[in-house]
C-alpha cells in the first residue's frame, strides 16, 4: 500500500506498517525488525507496526521508502525478517503490492 508520507518514531526509526495477517504469517510483533528486498540495490529496513486498518496480507511504503525499496506504487516487494534469512528464500517470505 503506498502512503502519502513515510512513518518514523521518536528515534527517527522507519516504520513499516503491517496488516495482521501478515504479521500473523511472519510471526511479527509491533517493534520487529523488517526488510523489504530491492533487487537492483540495498535492502529497506525498519520497525513493524501492526496495522489493523491495512489488508491482512499488506504493508505500507511512503514515497521515500518506495524509492529506497526500488519498488514503484502498485508493484510487488519482497518481506522478510533479516535474522532467518539466508541465499535462500524462506518459507515465510511474502511478496506484497506496495
Amino acid at each position: 500500500e503506498a502512503t502519502a508520507e513515510d512513518e518514523y518514531d521518536a528515534q527517527r526509526r522507519r516504520i513499516v506498517p503491517v496488516g495482521a495477517g501478515l504479521a500473523q504469517s511472519l510471526e511479527l510483533a509491533d517493534g520487529d525488525v523488517v526488510e523489504i528486498v530491492n533487487p537492483r540495490g540495498a535492502h529497506l529496513r525498519g520497525w513493524t507496526r501492526i496495522a489493523p486498518e491495512l489488508p491482512d496480507d499488506a504493508m505500507a511504503l511512503g514515497p521515500r521508502g518506495r524509492g529506497i525499496a526500488g519498488a514503484e506504487t502498485g508493484a510487488r516487494a519482497e518481506l522478510r525478517t533479516p535474522w532467518t534469512h539466508c541465499i535462500r528464500r524462506q518459507e515465510r517470505d511474502r511478496r506484497l503490492a506496495l
